[in-house]
């Protein structure tokens, strides 16, 4: 479905897909380091990891189902 998407042809919306995909797992892991040092769920590091992971699926995820408009 992505790859025909008119959207994403264009080199500036795949760039922009490209900082989604990383901005998403850098929010995530800031999430997860947040999320466990306010709630004192021991290490940091297994958290802000797994929400790293969790926030590139979410960005792959928009990425995949609204194509390029999820960009804007």
């Amino acid at each position: 479905m992505a790859e025909r998407d008119p959207y994403r042809r264009d080199p500036n919306i795949e760039r922009a897909g490209g900082v989604q995909v990383l901005t998403g797992a850098v929010l995530g892991a800031g999430m997860g380091w947040a999320l466990a040092g306010w709630f004192e769920w021991g290490s940091t590091t297994i958290y802000a990891i797994v929400g790293a992971v969790i926030g590139l699926l979410f960005a792959n995820l928009l990425l995949h189902g609204f194509g390029g408009r999820s960009t804007r």
